[in-house]
């Protein structure tokens, strides 16, 4: 496990120190009941974006799965592949991206850059952009689980 982690902070790093992003947008923390095992695991990858983000006065930025669907798909309960065409769609992909964890990633980014304005485009939606819900973006929406908070996860290996 200590080497799996340090793998991943190091590539993280890497990637971090490279490109030199403003901000950080990942999952919230999302497992069932009936597999622990997963959470604990997920956690120690948490541990690891926070930390490396932290030394580097990057801001990290968690969103609920049900907001990352709804403001990407339209819809807060949207399918893997759901998601997967929508962010073909969005950023105008030749394919669906592949595997679901990719798409997932890809919606996560779409929303932050949704949610706060930040991007190359300077928030400019509308000009480029074809599906977002405005409501679930600007808030008052029922499938809305969660708000957006400091805390994150990287990945979401259950259905939901």
């Amino acid at each position: 496990m200590a080497r799996r982690v340090k793998a991943l902070y190091d590539g993280l790093c890497e990637v971090l120190d490279e490109w030199k992003p403003s901000g950080m947008a990942v999952e919230q923390l999302y497992a069932h009941y009936e597999h622990p095992r997963t959470a604990i695991l997920m956690a120690h990858a948490r541990g690891v974006y926070f930390l490396a983000g932290a030394q580097r006065n990057i801001p990290v930025t968690s969103y609920a799965a049900t907001k990352v669907k709804k403001l990407v798909t339209g819809s807060g309960r949207a399918s893997k592949e759901q998601m997967q065409y929508a962010v073909a769609r969005e950023l105008n992909l030749a394919g669906p991206p592949e595997p679901h964890d990719v798409a997932d990633a890809l919606g996560i980014a779409l929303c932050h850059y949704f949610a706060t304005g930040s991007g190359i485009m300077g928030g400019a939606r509308g000009a480029t952009f074809t599906g977002v819900n405005m409501q679930a973006l600007l808030g008052n929406d029922p499938d809305e689980d969660l708000e957006p908070s400091s805390e994150a996860s990287l990945i979401e290996d259950e259905p939901q």
